[in-house]
């Protein structure tokens, strides 16, 4: 027995054959921590917070069927890279002397973030299997950029009381940015 396909489903099925998409995500979120207890009135502290994402896209329309045959097929790549990291190193002295309570902290913080993007787009194809942008006659549409951003700083504070019944505080931050 032989079936017969409409017109339309059998090219939805070619359609289906020649047009590939392809979606790629990778992605790493950690945090790591470090104490160091010296004595029980000094602690050391490092703490990194780490966020990674790389994304590749391609999407690739055929030139036999559908809204890119003018045009002999169409490719379009795609490229998303980011890091951030955070990272923070205390050390906090606590101790008490007679009625005095004395609490001293002093940090260091270092924020890297880094972006890096692409997306390019051609027309014109050689083969439906060689699907990179070079195997392409037409290049546009073709954008990239790189972003880099930092921050780093210095921070400290004093706390102290006398007897639980005074109290006083001061405290300092110090930062530094690559945006000015």
């Amino acid at each position: 027995m032989h079936r017969v396909l409409s017109p339309h489903r059998a090219t939805h099925l070619v359609q289906t054959d020649t047009t590939k998409k392809n979606f790629l995500v990778n992605q790493f979120n950690g945090t790591f921590n470090v104490d160091v207890i010296f004595t029980d009135w000094l602690k050391f502290n490092a703490t990194s917070n780490l966020n990674f994402q790389h994304i590749t896209r391609s999407d690739y329309d055929n030139s036999l069927y559908g809204s890119k045959v003018n045009v002999n097929g169409e490719l379009t790549k795609f490229q998303y890279y980011y890091l951030r990291t955070n990272n923070v190193q205390t050390l906090d002295f606590h101790k008490t002397f007679g009625d005095h309570d004395v609490n001293v902290l002093a940090g260091h913080e270092y924020f890297n973030e880094q972006l890096r993007y692409l997306n390019a787009t051609a027309t014109g194809g050689f083969s439906p299997n060689i699907l990179e942008l070079d195997a392409f006659a037409t290049k546009s549409n073709s954008r990239s950029y790189g972003e880099r951003y930092n921050v780093e700083g210095w921070f400290s504070r004093v706390l102290y009381n006398y007897k639980e019944k005074y109290y006083g505080s001061l405290s300092y931050r110090r930062d530094a940015s690559s945006r000015f």
